[in-house]
C-alpha cells in the first residue's frame, strides 16, 4: 500500500472535476481513458462516477476509502475511536453554530454510551440517518419547510422489544437496532424516546451540520451511515464553544475534530 499512501487530496479532487469536465465535453484522450465510464453512463457521468475510477487506479475499493487513508492523522484516529466504539467530539464552523457533539457509531452503542452523554453532552440525544435506512424505516421530515440549514427532524422511535424505552440500556438497544440492516418500519413503535435526524439528500456537500458530518465519518470509517449524536452544554447551561470542547474532550480522553479536516478533503 505503500504506492498508495500520502496522496495530494486536492489536487485529485481538482482532478477528477477536471475529467468531468472533458469527459462531458467529449474529449477523446478522456474518453479513451474513462471508455468504460463512458459506454456504462453515456454523458450523465457524475462526479462520484469519476473519483470512483480514480481511488481504483490508485488502488483503492472507493473514494471515501482513499480519503479516509490519506488524510490528516488527527482524521485518520477519529475514524479509528469511531471503530473502536469510542466516542469522539465532532466541532462544526465557528461562523456556522459553532458548537460541538459527542459522536459515536449507532452500530456500536452501549448503555455506557448513552450514559455518558446524557451526562456530560446534556443536549438532545438524537440518531444521524442516511436517507436510505430513512426510507427503510419510513421515516419522513416532520416539517418539510424548513430551511436547507435547518436539522431534518423525524418520528422518534423505541424498538418493539423495549418496555418503556428510557432507560440507557433500553435506548441503546433501540439505536443499535436502528442501525442494523434487516432493520423494518414495524420493528419499532412511534413516537418513542429516540429522536431522529434524516441527513440532507446531498449529504456533506450541502449542509455542514452535525447530522452530515457524523454520517459522512461513519462512511469514511466503513460504518453503517447511522450515528448517536448529542449537543454538548457547559455544566451551567450554555452552549460549549471551541474552547471548552477542547477541554471536555481533554478532561475525557476523546479526540476532537473540526469539520474542516473532512469537508474540504
Amino acid at each position: 500500500m505503500d504506492s498508495t499512501q500520502n496522496l495530494n487530496l486536492e489536487f485529485l479532487k481538482k482532478s477528477a472535476k477536471s475529467i468531468l469536465k472533458n469527459l462531458r465535453s467529449g474529449d477523446p484522450i478522456a474518453c479513451e481513458r474513462y471508455r468504460r465510464l463512458v459506454n456504462s453512463h453515456g454523458r450523465d457521468v457524475k462526479l462520484a462516477d469519476v473519483q470512483y475510477f480514480l481511488a481504483k487506479e490508485h488502488g483503492y475499493s472507493s473514494w471515501a476509502k482513499l480519503k479516509a487513508d490519506n488524510g490528516s492523522d488527527l482524521l485518520k484516529r477519529a475514524l479509528q475511536d469511531l471503530n473502536d466504539g469510542k466516542a469522539i467530539v465532532l466541532f462544526d464552523d465557528e461562523s456556522r453554530e459553532n458548537e460541538g457533539d459527542f459522536v459515536i457509531a449507532a452500530e456500536k452503542v452501549t448503555a455506557e454510551h448513552v450514559n455518558f452523554i446524557t451526562q456530560y453532552g446534556r443536549g438532545t440525544v438524537c440518531v444521524s440517518l442516511s436517507q436510505q435506512i430513512a426510507k427503510q424505516l419510513q421515516l419522513s421530515f416532520t416539517n418539510d419547510l424548513q430551511p436547507i440549514d435547518a436539522p431534518n427532524f423525524s418520528t422518534p422511535l423505541d424498538h418493539i422489544d423495549t418496555k418503556t424505552g428510557i432507560s440507557t440500556k433500553e435506548r441503546a438497544k433501540t439505536i443499535r437496532q436502528i442501525a442494523t440492516q434487516s432493520a423494518r418500519a414495524e420493528d419499532f413503535r412511534r413516537p418513542g424516546h429516540i429522536a431522529t435526524l434524516i441527513e440532507h439528500e446531498q449529504g456533506i456537500d450541502a449542509r455542514q451540520g452535525h447530522t452530515e458530518g457524523s454520517l459522512h465519518l461513519m462512511r469514511l470509517a466503513g460504518l453503517r451511515p447511522a450515528a448517536l449524536i448529542c449537543e454538548i452544554l457547559n455544566e451551567d447551561g450554555s452552549m460549549a464553544r471551541k474552547y471548552d470542547l477542547q477541554d471536555i474532550a481533554k478532561k475525557h480522553g476523546l479526540t476532537y475534530l473540526g469539520m474542516s479536516e473532512f469537508v474540504r478533503s
